[in-house]
């Protein structure tokens, strides 16, 4: 039993270093040495002709333009490789659009420090996932 017990704490301290050599590569997207934090009054989001392409061979999107209001609710939906994964990590910024902009209460994404715009970003997850445990086990997690 203690060498089990030895063989899992091993086995956790190595993807724990992993996770930390992760946690430690620095991000593709820059940020302006001039961002400030991100002021949410209204929490209205808006993409102005927004284009872009992971390579230059393959545009996923062009000239999106739409405008989420606060207290309203926007689906998008089309068919695999649409491009609907891609808007949402434009908004948290994993990727800088390739023209047009996206901005939130008219502050321009790309002029905010990420961490006070990916702390203002909430997710619902597609899939949800369920523990074989209580309704408050669950809720709580």
């Amino acid at each position: 039993m203690l060498g089990f017990a030895y063989r899992e704490i091993k086995s956790a301290i190595i993807n724990m270093e992993d996770m930390f050599n992760l946690l430690n590569i620095p991000s593709d997207i820059a940020e302006n040495p001039d961002s400030e934090t991100l002021e949410i009054s209204k929490a209205k989001v808006v993409f102005d002709n927004v284009n872009f392409s992971y390579n230059p061979n393959r545009q996923i999107l062009k000239g999106l333009n739409f405008t989420l209001e606060s207290g309203n609710t926007l689906a998008i939906v089309g068919h695999s490789g649409s491009g609907k994964s891609t808007i949402s990590r434009l908004i948290f910024r994993f990727y800088d659009v390739t023209s047009g902009k996206i901005t939130i209460d008219g502050q321009d994404i790309r002029d905010v420090t990420q961490n006070s715009l990916r702390q203002a970003i909430g997710i619902v997850p597609q899939d949800t996932v369920l523990f074989n445990d209580t309704i408050y086990y669950n809720i709580a997690y």
